[in-house]
């Protein structure tokens, strides 16, 4: 399953607090952050996505994970879509807007198999 780390001083309900739905356009892909919602003890969030490739068009969740040294992006364990390049590089998004928190987060480990975005 597709996932990316954020190492560093970030947080999930920070990331909830500032979300504004966003898009994305590159070519013939197109790719949305539509809603984000927190769990009540502020340790995940579930952020709905969509992506469109050519005629290839997938709803799912990003699942954000706060552990003690950052947090875990990856697809909900719910969610099933088709692991193409464009959900890697909506998980890749979410991570790198968790990395623009605080200057010293870094790009943990990941399997993602695209290149990773600038945090910055």
């Amino acid at each position: 399953m597709p996932h990316v780390i954020i190492e560093g001083p970030c947080s999930v309900r920070s990331y909830w607090e500032r979300f504004q739905t966003e898009q994305r356009r590159d070519d013939d892909r197109i790719v949305k952050a539509i809603n984000a919602y927190l769990s009540r003890d502020s340790s995940t969030a579930m952020v709905e996505c969509m992506v469109a490739e050519g005629f290839l068009r997938q709803t799912f969740l990003a699942q954000l994970i706060q552990r003690e040294h950052g947090v875990l992006i990856r697809l909900s364990p719910s969610s099933t879509p088709e692991r193409t390049e464009g959900v890697r590089f909506c998980l890749a998004w979410i991570a790198a807007a968790l990395a623009r928190q605080d200057p010293s987060c870094r790009w943990g480990a990941h399997n993602l198999g695209i290149p990773i975005p600038p945090p910055c």
